[in-house]
């Protein structure tokens, strides 16, 4: 094993090669042709004319070896619930296309201000609301969805390694919030290789990450990195002093959890809390 320092020194010095090693980590559908296409600076290109799909890294590619074990655990402090789901459970419930939407009112404003509104919204109604209303012909309900489609399988879209992931705003401190677009086969291969070489986590280990899920950290490491990884990760609903400031340990405990990331302003919280 090399040490850290050439390690390092590799990935600015053979850049390429490194980074070739280091996608070695995530499955491709298609082997790309080129490393990286740095023609127009600063914009990069990443893993040209590779295939790849983030869900089934995640998920998909884990169910022949891994399918039993848990793969992500939610807990919730808001509704008192918690509730595990294996690779399998994951891999169906992704197949049905749950997704929780909230503050209802503001998608609704903002889809009456927005130039390319979509043709759906896809809801999930979880009693809280007593006013959550429906737009008829636009909005559906994931629960009557669910029974319609329980049970079938979709199959994976296999991207080009520079197609769009995700689009994610920044918090707007700034005052102006900017729109930062992740692609699919160069944020795949950075997360795997964050999870092995700054993380150290390893298959069937538990990772706990208390990051906003709204924000690129909960997405990359609450989601997509430890599954990609083959972790269990835990899912956490609820602040970080509710029912006290022990939460996040008592979590980490009763989970066995080897692995746990905290973001600066939870952080900040819970010491206040402390002293």
């Amino acid at each position: 094993m090399p040490s850290y320092r050439d390690f390092h020194r590799s990935s600015i010095e053979d850049r390429e090669n490194f980074w070739a090693g280091q996608a070695k980590l995530i499955h491709w559908h298609k082997q790309f042709d080129r490393v990286l296409d740095y023609s127009r600076p600063p914009f990069a290109r990443w893993f040209v004319g590779g295939q790849t799909n983030l869900c089934h890294n995640a998920v998909d590619r884990h169910l022949a070896g891994r399918g039993n074990q848990t793969a992500l655990v939610w807990i919730s402090t808001e509704v008192d619930e918690e509730k595990s789901f294996t690779y399998k459970e994951l891999f169906a419930e992704v197949n049905r296309m749950g997704k929780a939407v909230l503050y209802k009112s503001l998608v609704d404003e903002a889809l009456k201000l927005a130039k390319h509104p979509p043709a759906k919204v896809l809801l999930f109604d979880r009693g809280l609301d007593p006013s959550l209303s429906f737009v008829k012909g636009r909005d559906v309900d994931w629960k009557a969805l669910q029974k319609d489609v329980s049970g079938k399988s979709v199959a994976c879209a296999w991207l080009e390694s520079n197609e769009p992931s995700y689009i994610l705003y920044t918090s707007g401190t700034t005052g102006h919030p900017k729109g930062v677009q992740r692609d699919v086969g160069g944020y795949a291969v950075a997360l795997a290789a964050s999870m092995q070489h700054i993380f150290c986590g390893n298959p069937g280990e538990t990772m706990f990450t208390t990051s906003d899920i709204g924000w690129v950290v909960g997405h990359s490491y609450i989601i997509y990195a430890p599954l990609i990884a083959g972790m269990t990760t835990i899912m956490y609903e609820g602040v970080p002093l509710r029912p006290d400031a022990g939460i996040w340990w008592k979590i980490c405990t009763a989970t066995t959890c080897g692995c746990c990331t905290r973001a600066p302003g939870k952080r900040s919280a819970t010491a206040k809390r402390a002293w």
